[in-house]
């Protein structure tokens, strides 16, 4: 149960998927991943969540996160349909993920009726794609596939963030926030300056400077995003 994602999901129920399908330099994630251990049979793993949930308390939301969960989605489709046939009053269930991934997905993530949102991560511009994510097409990828799940599930409360990288306001943290505006600016839009390098030595700040955290929330606000959060909270 975690209390530290957007204030509108929390309590959150976090659902770790081992395995990526970009190669982010600073991911804090990888080396937990050789720790996981097998999952249950889908159906097991559902009742297992539901006894969990009635003996101890209920979360506001359900996330599968990763690494990345798309990679996946037949054992992420199968728990949750178990869960909402053993529960129908299922809490919201997200994908937490990094929407790089074939457009072809797309309709069964939005028509299958296992997934009621997502909390995309939108990282890097196009210049700086490869360096922060390993992939060069990312953001072409990314933003197809946001604007193409928003558009099929148009009511649904999709939270979209954004990690503002050390040296990178101008370059990546304004063209996200001018895109936003201008193709998802109903999506609720999480500005993050939480930034922190777990890599030793690192090679670039540990931790995002604060006048350039000043700076991306500047420019945050001078957005006039309609729903827009700094670190979680309302800005």
């Amino acid at each position: 149960m975690h209390v530290g994602e957007e204030y509108s999901i929390i309590p959150a129920f976090i659902i770790n998927m081992a395995g990526c399908n970009l190669t982010c330099p600073t991911c804090p994630e990888r080396e937990r991943w050789n720790h996981l251990l097998r999952p249950l049979p889908a159906e097991a793993y559902a009742r297992a969540l539901i006894s969990h949930f009635d003996k101890t308390s209920w979360p506001k939301s359900i996330e599968w996160i990763g690494g990345e969960p798309s990679t996946q989605m037949p054992y992420v489709f199968d728990t949750t349909w178990a869960m909402r046939a053993l529960h129908p009053e299922l809490p919201t269930v997200y994908l937490n993920t990094n929407a790089y991934f074939s457009p072809f997905l797309n309709p069964m993530l939005a028509g299958t009726g296992a997934i009621d949102a997502f909390v995309f991560d939108l990282k890097a511009s196009p210049p700086c794609a490869r360096h922060i994510t390993g992939a060069s097409d990312y953001f072409d990828a990314v933003s197809h596939n946001i604007l193409e799940l928003a558009r099929l599930m148009p009511r649904a409360p999709h939270i979209l963030r954004h990690l503002v990288m050390p040296g990178h306001v101008e370059c990546c943290t304004v063209p996200i926030l001018e895109w936003c505006k201008k193709n998802v600016p109903d999506l609720c839009f999480n500005l993050m300056t939480t930034f922190h390098d777990f890599r030793r030595p690192p090679s670039i700040p540990a931790v995002l400077p604060q006048n350039e955290a000043d700076l991306a929330i500047h420019f945050a606000k001078s957005s006039e995003l309609p729903h827009l959060l700094i670190n979680g909270d309302p800005a």
